[in-house]
């Protein structure tokens, strides 16, 4: 049976024939059909329209109806050859010279063909040019619900992509002109656009509105899972912005009455994920985490995966599972996850995505011992100064990552460039304590590099030594003074101690102890820069009695 239906669409392809058109958009005819067999429709269709896009003897009648046929086509396949096509015959029409109802008609199937585009490479540009001919087509008919709906959903989506809050705002406006009238889910993206507007804002009154618009729509309709999703999201905005765990456990509460509606709900498991991760966060429960990562897995099943803040989402939830060499498998997995959500936007890459896949190839280079993971780190990071250029933490991570190359090359340059990395992160922030213990520490690590010719130091050689330790010392002070990286007090022990500066060198390691920043006692006494302490017998009395704990996050 599909078959002959196969082989009447290909008669309608070779001869043109639409009087039988109706026919192949009737959505009972694309239900009989495989996704494989309807884009070998579409390709087929845009074979046929190349040999006739350029006719100018084409009626009205005939351009209508193929613009209309490949914007079909482009929502069931999928495919960018046939929302193009569409977009090449409506604007063959002059639509200047229409009546109004033509002029609208055009105008409304070219706002949602680019709105498929900004689906597809979330270019700014393809949503200047849905707000363009929706704006149109608003004007003719200001009555179509329809068109306010498709423009609100698709600047929704754009502010939350590209983190925009004029869309965000823009949004918000043309869903409050239809969320009454029960058009698709617009009271539900409504009030999830409000609540993500009270977060980036920071106007906590738009939670309290959103959440007395869902609770009276709930009110109605008690078993609409999707305005269960707003009312979560609503939770986890709020939970976010307050830092709350109460908001967290309610919003939980809510996704799982939706689920137990609609299993298949996307959406819900997405929000159940995030909720999850942010509530194992505050009470460090590794079991939640993992749990969260179900949640994430189950929702890649759906149209979700289609964005990739989703793919970073699920990325950060793996990374933040690693705790030492036995979670490899979480940084290669965190590693994936951050590169499909890359991938998924190679027009529009954001720069937190970067840094977090810089900060795992970073984990994965050390606990692998593949070096050519810190290249790619430090290739990451440089985009995402260089779209982002007050990128403070960047600046500090490549840094950080500079580092670790000038000690796999033995290339002093290496050191210098992550000097001036963390003086630039000074600049932005000179408060910034985690910056200054990381240039302490890379201070070290250079002269300890110079000091490796032993007795035949030149110098000139021993003179920068000398500097580059003094300037260590003053960053990390500074770091301990600004509210103190924990780190900082075990390299300023080190410091001191590989400077023979005892008293010191224990005042400090005694404080890292305290603050719970030491690895495995078996990787202390094998720390050369602790050398001199580990011969103290503060050292061995410590040895008998300490019992390590997990470091402060």
């Amino acid at each position: 049976m599909k078959q002959s239906k196969l082989a009447f669409f290909e008669n309608i392809i070779s001869t043109g024939d639409f009087d039988k058109l109706n026919a192949f958009i009737d959505p009972r005819t694309w239900i009989s059909l495989s996704h494989e067999e309807k884009i070998r429709m579409g390709e087929a269709f845009a074979l046929q329209a190349n040999r006739i896009k350029d006719d100018e003897n084409l009626s009205l009648e005939t351009i209508l109806k193929y613009a209309k046929l490949f914007l079909e086509l482009s929502c069931e396949t999928e495919l960018i050859d046939c929302v193009e096509t569409a977009i090449i015959f409506y604007k063959k029409i002059q639509i200047e010279s229409m009546d109004k109802e033509i002029q609208h008609e055009v105008c409304s199937g070219l706002g949602l063909c680019y709105v498929f585009l900004f689906k597809c490479f979330y270019k700014s540009e393809h949503l200047d040019a849905v707000s363009h001919f929706y704006t149109k087509a608003t004007t003719l008919k200001p009555e179509d619900a329809t068109i306010w709906y498709y423009w609100g959903s698709i600047l929704f989506l754009a502010a939350r992509v590209l983190e925009n809050e004029d869309y965000l705002r823009a949004a918000i406006e043309k869903l409050a002109v239809i969320r009454n009238e029960g058009i698709g889910n617009a009271e539900a993206l409504y009030v999830g656009a409000l609540a993500l507007s009270g977060f980036i804002e920071e106007n906590p009154d738009q939670f309290t509105i959103a959440e007395k618009i869902v609770q009276r729509a709930l009110e109605k309709t008690p078993t609409d899972p999707v305005l269960l999703f707003a009312y979560a999201e609503i939770c986890y905005y709020r939970g976010m912005y307050f830092e709350e765990e109460s908001s967290f456990v309610q919003g939980l509460e809510k996704v799982e009455r939706g689920l137990k509606l609609d299993k298949n709900l996307g959406g819900l498991w997405h929000i159940r994920g995030r909720l999850q991760h942010c509530l194992a966060e505050r009470r460090d429960d590794r079991a939640l985490t993992i749990e969260a990562l179900s949640s994430f897995k189950a929702a890649a099943a759906s149209s979700v995966a289609d964005l990739g803040y989703f793919w970073f989402e699920w990325g950060l939830a793996c990374y933040c599972l690693v705790r030492g060499p036995q979670d490899l498998l979480y940084v290669r997995e965190a590693k994936e996850k951050f590169e499909h959500a890359i991938e998924s936007h190679e027009e529009v890459i954001m720069p937190e995505w970067l840094y977090f896949y810089a900060e795992t190839l970073d984990s994965l280079a050390i606990l692998e011992e593949k070096f050519e993971y810190h290249q790619e780190a430090a290739q990451a990071l440089e985009v995402a100064i260089a779209i982002y250029p007050e990128y403070i933490q960047a600046f500090t991570s490549l840094g950080s990552t500079y580092q670790h190359i000038a000690g796999w090359t033995s290339d002093p340059a290496y050191y210098e460039k992550a000097l001036l990395c963390y003086q630039e992160a000074a600049k932005l922030d000179p408060e910034d304590y985690f910056n200054y213990s990381e240039w302490g520490h890379t201070l070290i690590n250079y002269a300890a590099f110079l000091e490796d010719d032993g007795e035949n130091i030149e110098p000139h050689v021993l003179t920068k030594i000398d500097a580059l330790r003094l300037e260590a010392e003053q960053q990390l002070l500074t770091s301990y003074s600004l509210g103190g990286a924990m780190q900082a007090t075990y390299h300023l022990a080190c410091l001191y101690s590989m400077k023979g500066n005892i008293s010191d060198a224990v005042s400090y390691f005694q404080k890292a102890v305290d603050m719970g920043y030491l690895p495995a006692m078996d990787q202390v006494e094998k720390d050369p820069w602790l050398e001199n302490l580990s011969k103290t017998q503060y050292f061995q009395n410590l040895k008998k009695s300490y019992s390590p704990s997990p470091p402060k996050r």
